[in-house]
C-alpha cells in the first residue's frame, strides 16, 4: 500500500518507543499518539494512510473504547484496521473493545514477533475486503437496474472463479491469487450497461 503508515496509540512514552521501534525494524512507517484526541488529529489529516491503527484502552481524556467508537463513525469510506493492547486479565476489555469494531488484540508485553503477524494478517484483509467491495460494486449496480442482468453476472463470476482455478491447478501461473483476480475482472465484462437506458437494456426481444 502506498504512503502506509501504522498509527500507534499509547499514553505510556516506554510503550510507544518500544512499539514504534518493532513497527519500523519490520519496515513500516510508524506515527506515534500520546492520547486519542491526538490519534483523531493524526488520522483526520490523511485517513487512507493510517491503514493500521494500534491503541491502548486504558488512556486519560479519551480511552480506547472512545477512539474506535470515533474512527469507525468518522470514516464511513475508510476502514483501518484497529488492534488494541492490553494486559494480562483483561478479557472483558478486550470483548467490548472487538465489539465496538476493533479487529484483534495483542497482550502486553507486546511480542515483536506476533506484532509482525499482526499487521501483515491486518493488511492482507483489508487487500480483501477492497477486492470485495471492487467484486460486489458492478453487481450491486447492474442488480438496481436489472435483475437478470445480475444475476447473470453473479453466475459469470463463479463459472470464472473455477475455470481460473482448473487452469492454475494445470499450469503454473505464478500467482495463488490468480483465481480470485479472474474473478473481479470477469464481474465487470457487462459494465457497459451500466448506461444503457432502461427502454433498450429491458426491452423483450430482440434489439435489431
Amino acid at each position: 500500500m502506498e504512503n502506509f503508515a501504522v498509527l500507534l496509540v499509547d499514553d505510556d512514552k516506554l510503550t510507544l518507543r518500544v512499539v514504534g521501534q518493532y513497527i519500523e525494524k519490520i519496515g513500516y512507517e510508524v506515527r506515534t499518539a500520546g492520547g486519542g484526541w491526538e490519534a483523531i488529529e493524526c488520522f483526520e489529516e490523511d485517513p487512507h494512510r493510517y491503514r493500521i491503527i494500534i491503541t491502548d484502552l486504558a488512556m486519560p481524556e479519551m480511552d480506547g473504547f472512545d477512539l474506535i467508537r470515533a474512527i469507525r463513525n468518522r470514516s464511513p469510506y475508510v476502514y483501518p484496521y484497529i488492534i488494541v493492547l492490553s494486559g494480562h486479565g483483561e478479557e472483558e476489555f478486550v470483548v467490548k473493545a472487538l465489539k465496538l469494531g476493533a479487529d484483534n488484540f495483542l497482550e502486553k508485553p507486546v511480542s515483536a514477533r506476533k506484532l509482525a503477524a499482526y499487521i501483515e494478517s491486518g493488511l492482507q484483509k483489508l487487500t480483501w475486503l477492497t477486492l470485495d467491495v471492487l467484486l460486489e460494486l458492478p453487481m450491486k449496480i447492474l442488480e438496481f437496474q436489472d435483475e437478470y442482468t445480475g444475476k447473470h453476472v453473479r453466475d459469470i463470476r463463479i463459472i470464472a472463479f473455477l475455470l481460473a482455478k482448473a487452469y492454475s491447478e494445470r499450469y503454473d501461473v505464478g500467482d495463488p491469487h490468480f483465481p480470485e483476480y479472474v474473478q473481479i475482472a470477469s464481474a465487470f465484462h457487462d459494465i457497459g450497461k451500466i448506461v444503457l437506458p432502461d427502454g433498450l437494456l429491458k426491452k423483450a426481444g430482440p434489439y435489431t
